[in-house]
Parts: C-alpha cells; sequence; structure tokens
C-alpha cells in the first residue's frame, strides 16, 4: 500500500481528545513492567513483506520521526513489526505506536485505536495497541515494547507484557507472540511515530498511514475472489469523473450466492468511504430444454442490488396468463412487465428501472410480483443509484 495523501488534517482529529491545541499529548500513568515478558526474542534475518509505503516529509508537525516504511514477517507462532525511518533513530526522544485491529471489526476493541490518539477515519478498533518505547520515557527502561489490551484510558491500564525492541541504523523491530493476542496474525493496522518529549508530548508526528489502515495477511472480510477491478486508485480534480470497470469472474466458485462490498476510501473530509455493495447469484444454464418445470416459482432477481437494470427470473409449469408487476413501498404500481399468457418453461424478463411513462425512478426498496393462473408470489429488490 502506497500513502499518497500526505499529511493530512481532519475535523475527527482537530476534536480528538488527545489532541491539545493542535498537538498530540499521550497521557500515560507510571507503566510498571509487567511480569509476562518474551525474553531470548532476536532480531529476524528473514525478508519482511512491505504493507505501508509512507511517504518521506509527510509528518503532520515536527520535522523527525519520518517513518517511510513499515514491514511485517509472520510465522506460526509470531509477528514480526520493523518500522523504517527515513533518518537515523533518535534514542533519546523517539516513540513508535501501533493499534491491531485483529478481527477486522472497528465496532469491537478500542477506537479510534492506538489509546485514542488515532482518528476515526483510521477505521482501527484495536484490540491491542503496542508502544515502542525506544527512550524508556514512561518506564525507564529503554529499548522495549509494552503490549496493552486496547483502550482510550490508558492512565487507568498497564501492560499485559513487556517486550524487547531493537534498533539497526534506521530500522525499529519489535516481534509479538501470537499466542499473547491470541490471533493468527491478520489484522489491520494503523499508527504513529514521532519524537516525543519527557512530559509525553509530541514535538513531531508521523501517521501511519494517514488516513485509513493496511492489511497484514489476509482480511476474511475481503479479498473477495471473483471481483476484478480496472483500477484500484487514482487522482481526480474537482469536477472530473472517471469511470473503474468491475470484472465478476465465477470461476471456481462453489456455491450459489455471493455478496461484497466495493469500499471507496477518499481524502475528501466530507465523504471519506463509498460502500457500495455487490451480489452475485449464479445460475446453471440448462442446456436441455426438453425438461419443463414442475411447479410455478418466482427466483431472486439478479443482480440485486442493481444499477441501471436487473434480471428477473421465473418458471412456469404450464401455459398461463401471467402478470409480472412492480410496486413502490406505499403499495403504487411503478412498472407493469408482463401481461400476457406466456408458455410452460424457464423466462427471463429485465427491468431498467423505469415507470410506465419511461421515467427512471429513485433509489430505494421495490417489489416485484407475479400472478400465473392460481399461482402468486413476490420478492423484494434494491436499487442503488
Amino acid at each position: 500500500i502506497d500513502d499518497l495523501n500526505g499529511p493530512v488534517t481532519t475535523p475527527e482529529r482537530a476534536t480528538n481528545s488527545a489532541w491539545q491545541n493542535g498537538r498530540l499529548r499521550l497521557n500515560f500513568a507510571d507503566i510498571k513492567i509487567p511480569e509476562i515478558s518474551f525474553a531470548g526474542v532476536q532480531l529476524s534475518t528473514q525478508v519482511a513483506d512491505t504493507v505501508l509505503k509512507d511517504p518521506e516529509g509527510d509528518l503532520l508537525a515536527g520535522t523527525g520521526g519520518d517513518v517511510i516504511g513499515i514491514y511485517v514477517i509472520r510465522t506460526d507462532t509470531e509477528i514480526t513489526f520493523q518500522f523504517e525511518f527515513a533518518q537515523e533513530i533518535d534514542l533519546d526522544s523517539t516513540l513508535v505506536g501501533l493499534a491491531m485491529d485483529t478481527d477486522f471489526d472497528v465496532s469491537t476493541g478500542a477506537f479510534p485505536g492506538l489509546f485514542g490518539a488515532l482518528e476515526p477515519t483510521n477505521g482501527i478498533g484495536s484490540e491491542f495497541d503496542l508502544l515502542l518505547d525506544i527512550p524508556g520515557i514512561f518506564a525507564g527502561s529503554p529499548l522495549t515494547a509494552f503490549l496493552f489490551v486496547g483502550n482510550n484510558d490508558i492512565d487507568n491500564e498497564q501492560p499485559i507484557a513487556s517486550i524487547p525492541v531493537f534498533v539497526s541504523d534506521k530500522i525499529v523491530s519489535v516481534t509479538v507472540m501470537l499466542d499473547a493476542i491470541n490471533d493468527d496474525g491478520n489484522m489491520a493496522i494503523a499508527g504513529l511515530a514521532g519524537h516525543f518529549d519527557s512530559e509525553g508530548e509530541a514535538t513531531s508526528v508521523d501517521f501511519l498511514p494517514d488516513l485509513g489502515n493496511v492489511t497484514v495477511g489476509l482480511n476474511p472480510q475481503a479479498d473477495v475472489t471473483w471481483i476484478d477491478l480496472s483500477a484500484s486508485g487514482g487522482e481526480l480534480q474537482q469536477g472530473e469523473a472517471d469511470t473503474i470497470i468491475v470484472h465478476i469472474n465465477t470461476a471456481g466458485l462453489n456455491g450459489t450466492d455471493f455478496s461484497g462490498v466495493l469500499l471507496i476510501t477518499t481524502n475528501d473530509p466530507d465523504e471519506l468511504f463509498v460502500q457500495i455493495p455487490v451480489t452475485l447469484s449464479l445460475v446453471t444454464r440448462v442446456e436441455d430444454q426438453t425438461s419443463l418445470p414442475v411447479t410455478f416459482s418466482l427466483k431472486p432477481n439478479y443482480p440485486n442490488p442493481f444499477n441501471p437494470e436487473t434480471t428477473i427470473r421465473y418458471e412456469l409449469a404450464e401455459s398461463a396468463l401471467v402478470q409480472l408487476e412492480i410496486f413502490n413501498l406505499l403499495g403504487q404500481k411503478v412498472r407493469s412487465l408482463v401481461g400476457k399468457s406466456k408458455e410452460a418453461g424457464a423466462h427471463n424478463i429485465v427491468w431498467d428501472a423505469r415507470d410506465d411513462l419511461g421515467k427512471a425512478v429513485s433509489s430505494g426498496v421495490y417489489i416485484y410480483r407475479i400472478t400465473a393462473n392460481n399461482f402468486a408470489d413476490s420478492r423484494k429488490m434494491i436499487l442503488l443509484r
């Protein structure tokens, strides 16, 4: 992930309780080093995976503590985070904080993450917070990381573990045992780094990333395998528009109904997130048309939600006079799609989201209803413009 925004100040950040007069203050009580600690942890020599390339010089404040990359090594038993700084690390003042959302659910854990120092737009509900106290400001023990259960009241909490931190030139590294966080190493992360004085007040801050979060491993709520996009990002000036083509690939899918969300994140403070639901229904094509349906049925429309059109399927066990109509939630008829006799078999009809006068209807929930001989049924569908 490339962080292209640069330093961003948002209304959420301006009102965050951790910010005072535009400056970040971490109010820590004296931290007692817990009895649980990880001894013998060594800096890994493995090649780490890049999870974030952060722009050089994108600090929100100050001139130091500029992280330009986060790298991760995951094994079956531990996860190592490596933070690369643009300049040599100041051992007397550098702190790094990391919020770990281990279940990819912003509604669980502490929100905003990292003792409340992050902002809501980072989308982190942290189950665990990690503080890398390189100079030993809070506990008097340098090169120590403290692992906390995610909370927004750090003054009344104590860490569950202390972990050695390793510094090598411009790299800070720390390894967390997965047993300590009861996790498989898949998580969303966001954090900050910078220089802090002896009172815990930041003299420089770099958010990681500026907005949003980055993924370590696989996100079970993302990584939809059957959707491919023609582009995953871009830059638009005011008044400009662009088109992203969504490709649906059903190869290898097991099942009939699938759902996902296209999540659009922007640096527009008025609309930071846009979610577009996507549903997929797999229909087996019957090549042998000699076998007729044994019952009357009305099938789910697809796609649903839809824009600008959707296909409605129905099956007739015998020839029948078919009425297929669409109503709004007030019971008013919007469109008559079918009103004549149909032969037995499977039938499809496309609704283009227009009424009987040819006028486009607004977004919302609509009901489609069929009557055929003595059969009647109805279903709901959602139009999203």
